[in-house]
């Protein structure tokens, strides 16, 4: 006999994994359907969920099929505000797997995401967070460049009995503002091979390269390809596929299937990390990022499922040699200091082993990509210090001083990655907290992040150290 619990006030009993629900309406079936929101391999403890179910895992990575967590939310044009219809909509776990099947914007540029995420041994969703990207046509994606993906609490959902699912209502958080690319291109779609294809990074590499990822059922779309010869990868830890080169023209190209290569072992990445003037940070994490969609004036870009040192998941522990195994063989851009650890790459651009390195993989070989250092976070007080704050009037942007500083920069950004705002401050005494009043817009119900810098002094503006990327984010109320 199974442990015997109640979810939403159902009797629920736990047999092998498998959550079952005594009056049948949450029962799990063996049928010769597909599993929206399996888990990696298929199946779920066994057997296949019914329609309407999920598969999810206990926080004891036993399976079970559930009631699906909803995301609700619309696509909109960053600049108009119009509805964009057939956006492809992504949830992303914390290791950049994907937990549920994609969301098609309806006319309305609405969609719902349904998601399979952990749950409590009580059954209801476990306290974890999923970050969203999107893609159209006639736009660039989301996230990118400045414009970065904002957690969303799915254990904060509230079950609706009409829907049988747990639900995050739309709010500014699942509303996905897309800016117009400017460009057109044809459509290239097709099929990712493998067992667990979900998430897969689908890359047309070409004069202007495009990406997207593919669905739970391996099912892919990249829009606005532009015309010429591209050669089309795939993407994922532990898998090599076999590429496609392919001549777009201006009609769309469908059958682009990516087989997995059997033939082809992933490489590995190995290099170390220096800490240098580390202040509170411990550790860090490593990122690659495929070369021909870095941005050079960024110096960032997407990372691929799971190519990340540690493992997907788990906290930043870099603080010297790192090692990434199952690397597909492609050139790529090595990342450190990407979350929040209280640590960033060092910008320091004057002294060496500051630049990002890039290493070439080939199949089942390994690549060095040498040292390079990572420094100390300007540490934001508020704020956004630990994750969106709702802000009532113009706030006070404060973060900790740096030592070595004469002068700070700060900027904001709005939640379209706009930049609307630009301040300066000069050396605090003592080392109190450097504060800025802010006084550029505020929009009731719009998030905006500020991110500062630290230099030298006017006159020399070499940068010493930045905030992280997912600090410093409030929200006008």
């Amino acid at each position: 006999m199974g442990s015997v619990f109640e979810v939403q006030g159902r009797t629920m009993t736990k047999f092998a994994g498998v959550l079952a629900l005594t009056a049948g309406l949450l029962a799990c079936e063996a049928r010769e359907i597909d599993v929206s929101g399996a888990a990696e391999g298929g199946g779920c403890g066994g057997v296949v969920c019914d329609v309407g179910l999920v598969c999810a895992a206990f926080e004891d990575s036993s399976q079970v099929c559930a009631a699906p967590v909803e995301i609700h939310g619309r696509v909109i044009d960053a600049a108009s505000e119009a509805a964009i219809a057939g956006a492809r909509v992504h949830g992303q776990d914390s290791g950049g797997s994907a937990p549920g099947a994609v969301a098609v914007s309806d006319a309305d540029g609405r969609y719902v995401l349904s998601l399979g995420v952990p749950r409590t041994a009580a059954g209801a969703p476990a306290a974890v967070t999923v970050t969203l990207a999107a893609f159209a046509a006639g736009h660039r994606p989301f996230p990118e460049g400045l414009r970065v993906a904002l957690p969303i609490a799915v254990g904060d959902a509230v079950f609706d009995e009409e829907r049988g699912a747990y639900v995050v209502d739309e709010t500014a958080n699942t509303t996905i503002a897309l800016v117009d690319s400017g460009a057109g291109g044809a459509k290239i779609s097709g099929t990712v091979g493998g067992d667990a294809p979900g998430g897969t990074m689908v890359v047309a590499e070409g004069a202007t390269s495009v990406y997207g990822l593919a669905d739970v059922d391996g099912t892919y779309t990249l829009f606005d390809v532009p015309a010429g010869q591209v050669t089309v990868r795939g993407v994922r830890r532990g898998t090599a596929f076999v590429a496609r080169s392919v001549e777009v023209e201006d009609e769309d190209l469908a059958g682009v299937d990516l087989a997995v290569d059997a033939m082809s072992a992933p490489g590995t990445v190995r290099g170390s990390v220096m800490l240098v003037d580390p202040g509170a940070g411990e550790a860090t994490s490593v990122v690659l990022v495929p070369a021909s969609l870095f941005d050079e004036e960024l110096a960032r870009g997407p990372v691929p499922f799971g190519l990340r040192a540690p493992e997907p998941g788990r906290a930043p522990d870099v603080a010297g040699e790192f090692v990434i195994s199952g690397v597909p063989a492609g050139t790529y851009r090595v990342l450190a200091g990407f979350e929040n650890d209280e640590l960033v790459r060092d910008p320091d651009v004057s002294v060496g082993g500051t630049m990002v390195p890039e290493v070439e993989v080939k199949a089942g070989a390994e690549a060095m990509a040498g040292s390079f250092k990572v420094t100390g976070a300007l540490a934001v007080v508020g704020p956004g210090r630990d994750g969106p704050e709702l802000v009532t009037g113009a706030p006070v942007l404060r973060f900790a001083s740096d030592p070595g500083a004469d002068h700070y920069l700060v900027w904001v950004f709005d939640e379209f990655g706009v930049q609307v705002w630009i301040s300066s401050a000069a050396k605090t005494m003592g080392g109190e907290d450097v504060m800025v009043p802010y006084a550029g817009p505020l929009t009731p119900g719009t998030y905006y992040q500020f991110r500062a810098v630290s230099v030298k002094d006017k006159e020399d503006t070499t940068a010493l150290s930045t905030t992280e990327d997912l600090r410093g984010v409030f929200i006008a109320g």
